[in-house]
């Protein structure tokens, strides 16, 4: 039988597992409250236990430091030897007494009869052991081996035996006490006590209520007093006070702080007013959750949505893309309708984040996605994948209506956008891929493909749509397999050579060398660095390239004492953080100097420049290490920024030498160009100089440096080594 007659409501089950949980909160609380505080108590009392223990070793370690403030001393010896009783009641009775609390004192000699006592404020017949005899015959007897065991062989046995003590608790007098021998000796080398003729000063402390006040007032212990017995009441700790044997001698007892307690008497009004204000808040929630309901269920979808979707394009997101490719490929393998893949960016998106701002490029996302939202029909799934990424899976459509689609999509996107104000044109760059019905992909094969026709179309001049097709997924065959080769070539280290290009001056003279990769393929022969240093950077290779490449040149340009060697590095390594301390461990280790060093950064290394790239840059200069950068005719405006960055030298690529014999105008544009990176401190110089004309005309422009055909081709290091250069001595 059900225990409710009727189904209670959502809020009421709300409601009701409010109330269960809050009477097992009240329940747990109180039982870990209880464990707390008992816990607290018992943590508190084991402190104070720890630190009594210590307190009382203190106070007993004291006994033989005090007692050495008064016995190491020229004239302690001179009064025990000559029986001085003024100055033994003076110095080693009343003094100790009334200045460290000492209440016994007596003086042992070298034959073991007590010369002077000292007992409860006045002096006693020496010859009165009382029944101190027994125990203290023990200790003095302990006392003179150690000393003679420390004095074998010595004619003056005072530095060794002047800090030499002997201690225990005792009982004396039917009390517990505190004993403790020193030996009295000088404190100069003008008084020489023979070995074994020193007397012996005994230290006694009760037991008592004073000493318990001076342990327990510094650790603020609650009643503290000695006991013969162990206390038979619970509530009332105690450490046990042991001689050398561990035999208890007194109790040490004290009743303990117990802050447990302490702290429930102050929470009990807190804990009241908590209980009040929670069965308050038990009836609020009963008239709350009648709403909160309603609310909750609205927030799970919306919690939903947000989950699957970008919230600033409202597009699905990559989580709900990946999830309905994952579905329509599985749709189609059980023989469902054809399946699209479409992969788009925007073009030069960041030129309008940096021109503009980032409410324009926001907004020019929302633009895109509402264009891309037109295009679609029924089944079509849109999403975002992040930054300018855009993806579109299409359904039911032919081939041909799959490339139709992306050319409209290319068109639509390419109309003006209105953004903060202006009107600017920018358009996408689309990949698309048709998924095969017989053998369908996994997503991520899938996506791939989509990803290298987008990669095609960027290539292309952007702008456009490509179809991935048997010649596209032939060159990625090809690039992967160039990839597991190049892999195992960086492995092996033996297929990848370096060549050098001679550098000469306006006058002729050779001035350095430019190096050069180039990879000798079992299959394609040898390949320039054009061919697979972009594979690389694509790949994640060119650390491990620019890296083997570096480290080389920097050899051989301090093995061939080069006056400078230009490397090439990729916009990839300048970006890693580990870059400069991989150049420091590469100078440091073939002994080149960073200033016979140039880093040229290739065409790839000057877009998107960032704030890693500008970090980069700084931390290489601050090495002493100068940069270039080439293919100049693209950065005009930026000369003066470029060398605001530390640039060095500005290079003229030799693609842009070859068209100057032939149009007058990009002559002009080279000399306004090197003109004015001359003006700004910079050095220029021309790469791919064949003939004499480039080089009369390059020579009037102002180049200072330059390397090409007409001077040298590029040479293996044991050519140039031969005919431009001498070995260095260290290499020698």
């Amino acid at each position: 039988m059900s225990f409710f007659r009727y189904p209670l409501s959502l809020s009421n089950q709300f409601l009701a597992a409010i109330c269960v949980l809050m009477l097992s909160g009240i329940a747990g609380t109180l039982f870990l409250g209880v464990t707390a505080i008992r816990a607290a108590d018992t943590e508190a009392a084991e402190h104070e236990s720890r630190l009594a223990l210590h307190r009382l070793k203190a106070e007993q370690e004291q006994l033989p430091v005090q007692q050495q403030s008064a016995t190491i001393w020229d004239d302690a010896v001179r009064a025990a030897q000559s029986d001085n009783r003024q100055w033994l009641i003076e110095n080693l009775g009343t003094w100790l007494q009334e200045y460290f609390g000492h209440d016994e004192t007596m003086l042992v000699s070298p034959e073991g009869y007590l010369t002077y006592v000292w007992r409860d404020g006045t002096t006693v017949p020496p010859e009165d052991w009382g029944d101190r005899a027994p125990v203290l015959a023990a200790l003095i007897g302990d006392m003179r081996r150690e000393m003679r065991a420390a004095s074998v062989g010595l004619a003056d046995a005072t530095e060794v035996i002047a800090h030499m003590s002997v201690g225990d608790l005792v009982t004396i007098g039917g009390r517990g006490s505190m004993v403790s021998i020193v030996p009295i000796v000088p404190d100069t080398d003008r008084l020489v006590q023979p070995v074994g003729r020193e007397f012996l000063h005994v230290a006694v402390r009760y037991i008592d209520a004073a000493l318990s006040e001076r342990v327990a007032a510094p650790i603020e212990l609650n009643q503290p007093r000695f006991l013969s017995e162990p206390p038979d009441d619970p509530t009332v700790r105690a450490v046990a006070l042991a001689d050398a044997q561990g035999r208890p001698i007194m109790w040490f007892a004290w009743n303990p702080s117990r802050p447990g307690m302490v702290l429930v008497r102050e929470l009990v009004p807190a804990f009241a007013l908590a209980l009040a204000i929670g069965g308050m808040v038990v009836a609020l929630l009963s008239w709350l959750l009648v709403n909160a309901s309603v609310r909750l269920q609205r927030s799970e979808e919306k919690a939903r949505h947000l989950a699957l979707h970008d919230p600033l394009s409202g597009l699905p997101n990559r989580a709900s893309f990946e999830r309905h490719l994952t579905a329509a490929l599985k749709d189609l393998a059980a023989g469902g309708p054809t399946v699209g893949l479409v992969c788009l960016d925007v073009d030069r998106f960041k030129l309008v984040n940096d021109s503009l701002g980032h409410p324009a490029g926001d907004e020019l996302i929302r633009v895109v996605a509402r264009r891309l939202q037109d295009a679609l029909r029924p089944g079509d799934l849109p999403a975002r994948l992040g930054g300018d990424e855009f993806a579109v899976v299409l359904r039911a459509r032919s081939s041909e209506g799959q490339d139709r689609f992306c050319a409209d999509l290319a068109r639509r996107l390419s109309q003006p956008y209105e953004l903060s104000g202006e009107v600017i044109h920018a358009s996408a760059s689309i990949g698309c891929v048709a998924a095969d019905p017989v053998r369908p992909e996994e997503p991520d094969a899938l996506m791939r493909k989509a990803d290298f026709a987008l990669y095609r179309a960027k290539r292309d001049g952007r702008a456009r749509h490509r179809v991935f097709d048997s010649s596209m997924a032939r060159t990625m065959l090809r690039r992967n397999d160039m990839e597991r080769d190049l892999r195992r070539a960086l492995q092996t280290g033996l297929e990848l050579v370096t060549v050098y290009q001679p550098v000469f001056d306006g006058r002729g003279q050779f001035s350095g060398a430019a190096s050069a990769l180039r990879w000798n393929h079992p299959e394609q022969g040898t390949l320039g660095p054009e061919l697979f240093v972009p594979l690389a950077e694509e790949r994640g290779l060119v650390q491990a390239l620019g890296q083997q490449a570096l480290s080389r040149a920097c050899k051989f340009a301090a093995e061939a004492d080069l006056p400078e060697i230009a490397v090439d590095v990729s916009p990839i390594q300048l970006r890693d953080d580990q870059f400069p301390r991989k150049l420091t461990t590469i100078l440091v280790a073939t002994g080149l100097s960073p200033s016979r060093l140039e880093l040229g950064l290739t065409p790839g290394g000057r877009q998107g420049e960032d704030e890693a790239m500008i970090r980069g840059i700084a931390e290489i200069k601050r090495l002493g290490v100068s940069v270039s950068v080439s293919n100049f005719e693209t950065r005009f405006a930026a000369l003066p920024a470029m060398r605001s960055l530390g640039i060095d030298t500005l290079r003229i690529d030799r693609t842009f030498v070859r068209r100057l014999e032939e149009d007058d105008y990009l002559l002009r544009v080279a000399q306004v160009m090197v003109d004015l990176a001359r003006g700004v401190g910079m050095k220029v110089s021309a790469d791919g100089v064949e003939t004499a004309q480039e080089h009369a005309l390059l020579l009037d422009l102002g180049c200072s440096r330059f390397r090409g055909q007409l001077f040298s081709e590029p040479m293996e290091p044991v050519q140039l080594m031969h005919r431009y250069c001498r070995p260095s001595p260290a290499s020698a």
